[in-house]
């Protein structure tokens, strides 16, 4: 039980920093740890609190690069009123009041909406790789409705090919998840072409692509902005809901 907590923990802790950019949530993860190995804040409450953290610094610092002013001291704060907490009543309304705190903090939708395509990905573009690997992560774990099989490792596929050297193919929106085989057979192939072999895919990312992409026969510009959109969408509303 204990090294699963800390799996958790830890884990969203090399998240945050690592593909983030941000270290003040690391003093409130401490203590959220602590608190949960002591038994005093419920297994519901531990998930709605790393939830929440996770969805505030991805939108926050990772994605709309927002200015930390007062974060630190906000997470201190935040980490000495959970330790104080005598039971698990307590522990909630802490989490609750600092995930309320942070929800007003957070850049509003539009915002958000205009910043994400400033995400781009390609061979000559790899500023944002990893910050794409983990949102293809999350995307495959949200259409799947499972956390069971994880997409431990893939290849980002460029539905519209990097070869093309258009502004916009290396955007959210023209990228998905494949296989290293399949992703090396289709590299520079048509869109046409690729619809015909993207049914090999077994990442529920694919599959939902194709569901929603049945009658498209033209992928260029307006289809990629269109679907950086919907990703947008997804990544800031609906993901977190589950």
């Amino acid at each position: 039980k204990g090294g699963i907590l800390y799996t958790l923990v830890f884990g969203l802790l090399y998240f945050i920093i690592h593909t983030f950019g941000t270290t003040q949530v690391r003093t409130f993860l401490l203590a959220l740890f602590e608190t949960r190995t002591k038994g005093l804040i419920s297994h519901k409450d531990y998930l709605f609190i790393l939830n929440s953290l996770e969805r505030f610094h991805l939108i926050f610092t990772a994605i709309c690069s927002s200015r930390p002013s007062g974060l630190e001291r906000r997470y201190s704060s935040y980490a000495r009123k959970l330790r104080n907490c005598a039971g698990k009543i307590e522990s909630r309304e802490c989490v609750k009041e600092l995930v309320g705190l942070l929800n007003e903090t957070l850049p509003d939708y539009k915002d958000f909406e205009n910043k994400i395509f400033d995400i781009k990905y390609t061979s000559k573009e790899v500023k944002d790789k990893k910050l794409v690997q983990y949102i293809l992560k999350k995307l495959e774990w949200f259409f799947a409705r499972s956390n069971e099989l994880q997409p431990l490792s893939f290849t980002i596929e460029h539905i519209l090919p990097e070869s093309t050297r258009t502004e916009y193919a290396g955007l959210l929106g023209n990228i998905i998840p494949l296989g290293e085989k399949l992703n090396s057979e289709l590299k520079d192939k048509s869109f046409i072409h690729k619809v015909k072999r993207y049914p090999e895919s077994s990442y529920a990312t694919v599959k939902k692509f194709l569901e929603r992409k049945k009658d498209t026969r033209i992928w260029g510009e307006e289809e990629i902005i269109n679907r950086t959109k919907e990703i947008a969408n997804i990544l800031y509303n609906k993901m977190w809901d589950k």
